[in-house]
């Protein structure tokens, strides 16, 4: 009888143990390109030599993180905008085996961007980034952006 309870107990334990596991994580089926180009992604924070630096741009220069939106196309086009207004658009690829992405290569725009973390919902971008429509003041630092 001790060999029934035993064998129900390691039978019950085998079956919870295969029924029962983690979520998978969406972002592991999906390539870099289909994370990119997903959606809109809305500016978040903004962080200069490991800062926080998001406040002080609002309030010392009136630029709001928040009003930032980037779109990457499959077709290899991006558009930046800013309070719905395109501040830059242009072409984007993939370079360093996808660990940067580069805005209009090979021509005097040419911006090339580390890519820190893609995920569906996250991504972090480090470069340079021009914070007035003009492009005239330009900061080197990370952007996070989300979904």
């Amino acid at each position: 009888m001790n060999k029934l309870k035993l064998f129900t107990f390691f039978f019950a334990s085998l079956l919870m143990l295969t029924l029962t596991g983690c979520d998978k994580d969406d972002d592991s089926d999906l390539s870099k390109t289909e994370l990119l180009t997903g959606g809109e992604w809305t500016g978040d924070q903004f962080y200069v030599g490991g800062m926080n630096i998001t406040k002080t741009l609002e309030e010392e220069f009136e630029y709001e993180i928040a009003k930032s939106r980037f779109n990457f196309g499959k077709d290899g086009s991006y558009t930046f905008k800013y309070d719905g207004s395109v501040v830059r658009s242009g072409k984007w690829e993939f370079g360093s085996g996808e660990q940067t992405i580069i805005l209009d290569k090979g021509t005097d725009d040419e911006n090339i961007l580390k890519v820190k973390k893609l995920t569906s919902s996250e991504l972090n971008l480090d470069g340079e980034t021009s914070i007035d429509e003009e492009g005239f003041m330009s900061i080197e630092g990370e952007i996070r952006l989300k979904r």
